[in-house]
């Protein structure tokens, strides 16, 4: 197991891993050239949550990945509120044309809708992102009460929270 090494003012900041990046070097994927890691086939489960002043960039950064690596299948699972609330960042029908039109086919939106990807290993990860803090407090507490959420409770998929600040 890698120790947490001491950082300024007495912060603890985690080990670098891994090899520096060049200079001027575009960090992509999987390297650079040649298959991305095997990305082509990777099923990924996305998670939008209420940040709605983010999923520009969260569209932003999944069409540039789909451009790299054309065959990684997305699903999207989106909560109540993500599907239901206007706001001056976004319009539910837009979110869920976006996400229809990177993806290929219609978001996950209940809860029925999400319970067969867990068992049913349909995915194999899954990315919240934006994460808000009510759906990260709802993890941790094992409350399940939006489709998001739901996805989370088979251990088995790795799922990943993001936070993201601009």
């Amino acid at each position: 197991m890698r120790q947490a090494l001491p950082g300024p003012a007495g912060q603890i900041r985690a080990p670098r891993l891994g090899r520096k990046r060049r200079a001027g070097r575009a960090h992509h994927l999987g390297g650079t050239g040649g298959s991305r890691m095997g990305l082509e086939q990777v099923r990924a489960g996305i998670g939008l949550t209420g940040s709605f002043c983010t999923f520009s960039a969260v569209f932003d950064s999944l069409e540039k990945i789909k451009a790299e690596v054309p065959g990684v299948d997305l699903t999207f699972v989106l909560s109540y509120h993500v599907q239901t609330l206007c706001n001056r960042f976004c319009a539910p029908d837009n979110t869920l044309l976006r996400a229809k039109c990177l993806s290929g086919h219609e978001a996950v939106i209940t809860i029925p809708q999400a319970e067969p990807l867990g068992p049913g290993n349909l995915l194999d990860l899954f990315v919240i992102a934006p994460c808000t803090g009510n759906t990260l407090a709802k993890l941790a507490a094992g409350i399940t009460d939006t489709a998001v959420i739901q996805i989370n409770t088979r251990p088995q998929t790795p799922y990943s929270v993001g936070f993201l600040g601009f």
